[in-house]
């Protein structure tokens, strides 16, 4: 499971599938909208809002 956290969420994909996915979009082998709809279908709000003031 990949921990990038930002704005609440997280992505809980596999790390390779992750990084796949970027693959295929720098290639253009997917585009954007696709992998927009895989990271909303892969991501889930964190419980608690992270602080990066420290």
């Amino acid at each position: 499971m990949s921990t990038s956290r930002l704005n609440g969420y997280e992505l809980v994909a596999a790390e390779e599938e992750s990084v796949l996915k970027i693959s295929n979009l720098v290639e253009g082998i997917e585009s954007q909208e696709t992998i927009a709809a895989w990271i909303a279908s892969n991501s889930q709000q964190l419980s608690q809002e992270l602080d990066f003031s420290s």
